[in-house]
């Protein structure tokens, strides 16, 4: 019997949605969420984006930022890894604001530092994957700015308020609603991701 053979394909081209979803994959997995948060946030992200007035143009970009978030997370394991104890879970409990789950390995002095070092690996392979997928500017610029905090406490660059890209806003708040409703319901979820930078969400 003949085995069946599938036909070579016509070029090496990949589908661009393909590509957002398989790496969205990739990033849940090494931030220790489950495999659909991505694409939830991306989803959510766009109809928050539509909730606001955005075109249908924006929207896709939002949807790419949300897609494209995690994808820098395992340039920078190596650093994760000689900061806490477990590299995914650790990033899942940071993730939740369970920081009770987490075991520094430094000296409280050098975490701040440790942590800007982190985010920085992360944002720059996040934006230069974007770069090397042609995606608009709007969604590069976001992926560098996926850690930033609108008090101005976040890393790499400690961005403050509007020196933030709204895209990157908007999926900051749904991931983090997104993560906080999974871990503590959706009442609990709305405290946390509408209170100041740093407040802790209350715990079941």
């Amino acid at each position: 019997m003949t085995p069946f053979i599938l036909p070579p394909l016509k070029d090496n081209s990949i589908d661009l949605l393909d590509a957002l979803h398989a790496l969205a994959f990739m990033g849940d997995l090494s931030m220790g969420q489950p495999t659909d948060h991505s694409t939830r946030v991306a989803m959510l992200s766009s109809k928050l984006a539509q909730h606001l007035g955005l075109d249908e143009v924006h929207q896709e970009f939002i949807e790419q930022v949300a897609l494209l978030r995690w994808s820098g997370c395992t340039a920078n394991a190596m650093e994760v890894s000689s900061v806490i104890s477990d590299d995914v879970e650790g990033r899942a409990a940071m993730l939740a604001m369970q920081f009770e789950r987490i075991s520094i390995l430094v000296a409280p002095e050098f975490v701040h530092d440790q942590v800007a070092r982190i985010a920085a690996i992360h944002c720059e392979v996040s934006s230069l994957i974007a770069q090397l997928m042609q995606l608009n500017q709007e969604v590069i610029k976001a992926l560098t700015c996926v850690f930033e905090h609108w008090d101005g406490s976040g890393a790499p660059r400690g961005y403050f308020g509007q020196e933030i890209p709204l895209s990157a806003q908007i999926v900051a708040v749904v991931s983090e609603f997104e993560i906080f409703s999974r871990n503590f319901g959706t009442e609990k979820a709305k405290l946390g991701c509408f209170c100041t930078n740093g407040a802790k969400v209350p715990q079941n």
